[in-house]
């Protein structure tokens, strides 16, 4: 890709993140970028266009890293706790309020949003459990395919919600719903490799 086009949706979607997908327009990119709208429009049509751009960017690199971090775990449970830790970072720098936009004004980059829950990190999770039940510290009586798409429910109304944005709570939500996943799928040899995990942490 273009460096200049780089450029642009780098600042872009910081600026889509710091302040939201609808009110961000494409003379505030411009004025930000110190550069003119036609430069803009030389690599993208319409700020529909740029936005779909950003997702895709933003998604692009949460799947590199969950990949990179998944890629040497020592088994099902180290594997699924990195996942884990690295989509709470992920959701640290984005606000609810940009999936209801999403929605709302460029159903086309939601797509993108909604493709990549079912075809990437919904099946991360049902390999992680198959291979959790392949190496004992799963339950044999987990069904991968249902357990992940729990996963995937609960995780996606924390996150859309706001709720784990929430300062009820002593604990962050996110983090409560991925031990109480991971306990209630693990065997008695997964509990006893959780709670060794976590006291080292």
């Amino acid at each position: 890709m273009d460096k200049e086009a780089r450029n642009i949706i780098e600042q872009s979607k910081a600026l889509f993140m710091q302040r939201g997908f609808r009110s961000v327009t494409m003379d505030d990119i411009a004025q930000n970028l110190k550069i003119s709208k036609k430069t803009i429009y030389k690599y993208f049509a319409d700020k529909g266009s740029l936005v779909s751009a950003c997702v895709i960017d933003h998604l692009t690199h949460m799947q590199s890293s969950i990949s990179a971090g998944i890629s040497n775990q020592e088994n099902a449970i180290d594997e699924m706790m990195k996942i884990s830790n690295c989509l709470t970072e992920f959701r640290k720098t984005v606000q609810p309020i940009i999936f209801f936009e999403l929605e709302k004004y460029f159903p086309s980059s939601f797509k993108l949003i909604k493709d990549h829950r079912e075809n990437f990190v919904k099946q991360i999770i049902i390999k992680n459990i198959e291979r959790g039940k392949a190496e004992g510290i799963y339950r044999d009586n987990v069904d991968p395919n249902f357990m992940a798409a729990l996963y995937m429910s609960a995780t996606s109304f924390l996150i859309e919600s706001g709720l784990f944005l929430s300062q009820d709570f002593t604990i962050n939500p996110l983090d409560q719903f991925f031990e109480y996943h991971l306990r209630g799928i693990s065997s008695i040899k997964g509990i006893e490799l959780l709670n060794a995990s976590k006291s080292t942490q």
